[in-house]
Parts: C-alpha cells; sequence; structure tokens
C-alpha cells in the first residue's frame, strides 16, 4: 500500500462525518471565555508534541553522538543526556498553558536519553530537581540553562542533583493527564543522585517546530523540523537522518562551504547553513528567512557524510541495511529532489 494511503483516507472520511453531522446541527456562538479555553488546550497540545518530539531526538541522537567521538575531535565534550525544563522555558504566551500542565518556576527533567549514562542511573522523565551539589536550584528565568551548565562543568567530583520524584503528565493528552492526577500517590520522599555523564560530541541536538521536511547542521547543533520527524515515523530511518547530520558536523563540512542559494522545494532533506549566526549578528534576519541562505554540500562530501553516517549507525548497533528505506522515502515523496545517487 502507498505510504500516504492512510492519511488521505483519513481526511475524506473526516469531511465525510463533517458533512453528515452539521445537517440540522445549531451552533452556540463563541464567547472570548470558549475561545481562550479552545486556545489554552491547543497550546497545551503543541507543548506536549513537542516535548514528545524532543525526547525522541535525544533517545536515538545521544548514542550517536557517543560513538563519532573519533570524528569530533575538537568538539569532544560530557553529556549528561538529561534535558531540563521549567515554566520559563516556554514563550511568554504559552505561560498559562505550561502551568496548566505541571509546570512552574522549578526544574523539572523532561528528557533522558535512553542508553545514557543518567538512564543507567535511575534518573527520570518527571523528576523535578530540588538541590544542586547540596545547595540551592536555581529558579525562574534561564534557570534550565543555569542547572544544565552546572551539572555539566568538569570538575573534581561528578555533581550531585536533590530529586523529588515526580510525573510525567506534562506528556500526556488531557484525559491521560486527568486520569493520572486522579490516582495520583503520595509524593516519594526526595532523593540525591550522583550524575554520571557519557564523553560525547558537544552537538546540540534540536527538534524544531517547522513545517517543512528538513534536518541540517551548522557546525555546533543538529536540528529536525517536526514535519521531518512526521516523515521518518521508522526510528531507524530517524537514526540514518541524525547520523548524517552528525557527520557533517564531525568531518567540519559546514566550514569549508560557502554560502550558495537554493529553491523554495524542500522534499528532501537539505542541510541549511551555519551562515545563520553571521545573519543574526548582522540584524538580517528580520528581512531574510533562515532557508532562503543554505549550504549544498559536494557529492564528495555527502558521501562522506553517508560513509561515516553508516559506521555511526554499526557502532550504536542499529540496522544499517535499513537506511536504503530512508532514501527510497525520500525520493518516493519528491523525485525531483533527488541530486545525488
Amino acid at each position: 500500500m502507498p505510504r500516504f494511503t492512510r492519511p488521505v483516507t483519513a481526511v475524506l472520511i473526516a469531511v465525510w462525518a463533517s458533512a453528515c453531522a452539521s445537517t440540522g446541527t445549531q451552533h452556540t456562538p463563541a464567547t472570548p471565555e470558549t475561545v481562550h479555553a479552545a486556545q489554552l488546550e491547543q497550546q497545551q497540545s503543541l507543548i506536549t508534541r513537542d516535548l514528545r518530539q524532543q525526547r525522541r531526538v535525544d533517545d536515538l541522537g545521544h548514542v550517536l553522538l557517543a560513538v563519532a567521538t573519533p570524528y569530533c575531535r575538537g568538539a569532544v565534550t560530557v553529556g549528561t543526556g538529561v534535558r531540563f525544563a521549567n515554566v520559563n522555558s516556554f514563550p511568554s504566551s504559552y505561560e498559562d498553558a505550561a502551568r496548566a500542565i505541571g509546570f512552574s518556576d522549578t526544574v523539572v527533567i523532561v528528557s533522558v536519553a535512553r542508553g545514557s549514562a543518567a538512564a543507567r542511573a535511575g534518573i527520570a522523565v518527571g523528576d523535578r530537581v530540588i538541590g544542586v551539589n547540596d545547595g540551592t536550584v536555581p529558579r525562574g528565568p534561564n534557570a534550565a540553562a543555569q542547572l544544565a551548565r552546572a551539572i555539566t562543568t568538569v570538575g573534581p567530583s561528578a555533581p550531585r542533583l536533590t530529586l523529588r520524584r515526580g510525573d510525567t503528565t506534562f506528556l500526556m493528552d488531557a484525559a491521560g493527564r486527568h486520569e493520572a492526577r486522579a490516582r495520583s500517590a503520595t509524593p516519594s520522599s526526595d532523593t540525591h543522585v550522583t550524575v554520571p555523564a557519557d564523553t560525547v560530541c558537544g552537538y546540540n541536538l534540536i527538534a524544531s517546530r517547522k513545517d517543512e521536511t528538513n534536518a541540517w547542521a551548522d557546525g555546533s547543533n543538529v536540528t529536525v523540523t517536526s514535519a521531518m520527524l512526521r516523515f521518518v515515523v521508522d526510528n531507524d530511518e530517524l537514526a540514518a537522518v541524525l547520523a548524517h547530520e552528525i557527520a557533517h558536523n564531525a568531518l567540519g563540512h559546514v566550514q569549508a562551504q560557502q554560502q550558495t542559494a537554493i529553491d523554495g522545494s524542500f522534499g528532501a532533506i537539505v542541510d541549511t547553513s551555519a551562515a545563520v549566526r553571521a545573519m543574526i549578528a548582522s540584524g538580517a534576519t528580520g528581512r531574510q528567512p533562515l532557508d532562503v541562505g543554505s549550504l549544498v554540500f559536494t557529492q564528495p562530501q555527502e558521501q562522506d557524510a553517508d560513509d561515516v553516517a553508516m559506521y555511526l549507525l554499526a557502532r550504536a548497533g542499529r540496522p544499517v541495511a535499513e537506511v536504503t528505506n530512508l532514501w527510497r522515502h525520500v525520493a518516493q515523496h519528491n523525485p525531483a529532489n533527488v541530486k545525488y545517487v
């Protein structure tokens, strides 16, 4: 069955059901209160989806960053595999929604990469951070970033966190959240955990809310759009995307390229430019979208990235034979954008 048959069928059924239900139905005019409630519910859904997508990227990407260290010699660092957030981690317009699903000024663990040393130590999503190294924990704006820096600072001893076991209702839909809170048990006592770290390539993994089927490396980050995450429903395909972009960073391809213009068709993976940071410094971002200026790597660079990506996938224990499915999937989605064989 073609890959896109099921969504199209679902849309047709939805349209048909809507048409049947609309006959003879009278609608109550929306009030400001009902509009606000609907907006709040949608914002909660977006936050939940974003957090789930970031966790998916972290789960697959952390091990790839670890096995890539032979290639990213100048970018090797320690990585805990832990990601934090509080209410200030979201846009101010989403504050009410974030609070409604359990976020506050205190920092909560929202992602623990599968297979990381932190996961093996028992650190879990939903844990609320109460203290750091027997002292107070940052609160309010920038608290999550401050805490992340504090536990990755190389010192004579591993950092320690005081954690209060929490829940993961912020990752659930509204119905699941309500049920979980209804049956919630008495809060457990605080625990002290030494935060272990892995040796990894120091590239930040980002799940970006963008509607272009795209992924790119900029020398410091690996970014995958939400549209790409929907496109690669298979985790082996997503791992191949991440490995390919990590390889571009590790091999120094971004620094070696010049900025060129590309067209507006993003049907395949297109690696966008590290020159974005120069655009930010010059203030040009207000006039030019991110993806207007992009790097198009040479065919030898793409081949090198693919070769290294296969090596990373093999070292991470992923089935390299499945990588062909990704490129077949990309070609079926938009044959005109297949540049290299």
